[in-house]
């Protein structure tokens, strides 16, 4: 069984919590952003469209703010983030 069926079991089991691992997200928004359709996808890996929605939104604007924060470092206007 693969990693993605793996999460896909894990989403099944555990409802009342936030079920859906950091990885699990991040691979639906991948396949998302691929060309999938939200619809499918909700159908196949269970969180309702708005869910997947929802993360893909939040996706995009985690990459909008670091992109936004590279271009001032690049441009000496903000310090570095070290990790």
């Amino acid at each position: 069984m693969d990693t993605f069926s793996l999460m896909k079991e894990s989403v099944l089991h555990s409802k009342n919590e936030d079920p859906a691992p950091t990885e699990f997200k991040a691979q639906l928004v991948a396949v998302a952003r691929a060309g999938r359709s939200i619809e499918s996808l909700a159908r196949e890996y269970v969180p309702c469209p708005p869910t997947i929605h929802d993360w893909v939104q939040q996706a995009g604007a985690i990459d909008c703010e670091r992109d936004a924060l590279l271009t001032k470092c690049r441009a000496g206007q903000a310090a570095p983030v070290t990790p």
